[in-house]
């Protein structure tokens, strides 16, 4: 399996689209990561560690 690590970047709050991680920030937003598969072309969508306790400290989430 050949995997496309950070092949793309992208915020989480988009003039154009939703809101995807609500809670983290408008102005400093929550990046992600965004890792493609070349074998079965599945994206993974990762949020980048350094944004991981905005997500923790939303409010919006809870832990499963």
């Amino acid at each position: 399996m050949d995997v496309f690590p950070d092949s793309g970047r992208t915020l989480a709050v988009g003039r154009y689209g939703p809101n995807l991680l609500p809670g983290t920030g408008f102005f400093n937003s929550v990046k992600f990561s965004i890792v493609v598969c070349s074998d079965c072309r599945f994206v993974h969508w990762y949020v980048r560690s350094q944004d991981i306790e905005k997500v923790k400290k939303s409010g919006k989430f809870k832990k499963v």
